[in-house]
């Protein structure tokens, strides 16, 4: 990576690998709203079949397939990323796991590397890590925020287990919290916290229609 991007005449960051699980925690006006974790891609061993074989039959399960063609679950990606990070530990596709054995195959986490679906984590949370998810938002003056928190066990405080901030999103996702095991409506608790009784009332909408550039248009509308 260095090299590339001394040949691209790029700036270089380097950042400490945090071990753990991922999580996503929304904070709205200095409280948690939500948290999950994202799984990582991983086969359980039976003994007898290699890594790459205990793949193709999760891949090959008819849940599986591409997101565009609306299936709940992606298929495991093996790539550059995923060998090298086997490699690392010793393994290749061909090594066979233990019975019982499970063996993350991937580097990242997540559905769109072929992970499991997302996890609500929001009520096991600890408190320790909620004072701190509230306070990194509020350092950098957000009132919305979607954290990208990495730790061993969000439900152990960080003070014991370790654990750190990948990155605080300005504009999180919440598509990613709906569709889970929880009666959570995010968006709900965002239009609540955000927008006090006493201050809601009627939205003006207007809607542009124009044969040319609209760009023009909006600049008025937007001056006015």
């Amino acid at each position: 990576a260095w090299e590339a991007a001394a040949t691209a005449d790029q700036p270089v960051v380097a950042e400490t690998y945090i071990a753990g699980n991922e999580y996503r925690v929304l904070v709205i006006r200095g409280e948690v709203a939500a948290a999950l974790m994202r799984p990582y891609p991983s086969v359980t061993g039976d003994g007898q079949r290699s890594i790459g074989q205990l793949i193709e039959i999760i891949n090959g399960h008819p849940r599986r397939g591409p997101e565009e063609a609306g299936f709940p679950l992606q298929p495991i990606v093996i790539n550059d990323s995923s060998r090298r990070y086997l490699a690392r530990r010793g393994l290749t596709y061909d090594s066979v796991p233990a019975e019982g054995e499970e063996v993350q195959v991937h580097v990242l986490p997540g559905m769109g590397v072929g992970g499991q679906r997302r996890i609500d984590v929001t009520r096991r949370m600890h408190p320790d890590n909620r004072a701190m998810a509230v306070r990194a938002v509020g350092l950098v003056g957000l009132d919305v925020a979607g954290i990208d928190l990495r730790m061993p066990d969000i439900t152990r405080s960080w003070r014991e287990v370790g654990g750190g901030i990948c990155e605080v999103n300005p504009l999180p996702n919440l598509k990613i919290h709906y569709g889970l095991e929880t009666d959570l409506d995010v968006a709900g608790i965002l239009l609540d916290r955000c927008y006090l009784p006493a201050e809601r009332g009627p939205m003006r909408h207007v809607l542009l229609v124009s044969d040319d550039d609209l760009s023009r248009h909006l600049g008025a509308v937007a001056a006015a």
